[in-house]
């Protein structure tokens, strides 16, 4: 974090929805993405694209 600077990403805004105070947010935000890193994800992106683009 921080590191690396990118004109799409406001690291400020993403950090206020994990805490009040920079360090306890980047705390959290830290603890979301090791939660979410164990989850599967595959699954809900694959499947069904030729339907869906079919209007079904």
């Amino acid at each position: 974090m921080n590191k690396v600077n990118h004109d799409w990403l406001d690291r400020e805004y993403v950090l206020q929805f994990f805490g009040r105070t920079e360090g306890a947010a980047r705390k959290e935000y830290l603890e979301f993405l090791e939660s979410e890193m164990g989850i599967d994800r595959e699954q809900e992106l694959s499947g069904g694209g030729l339907i869906r683009s079919q209007g079904g």
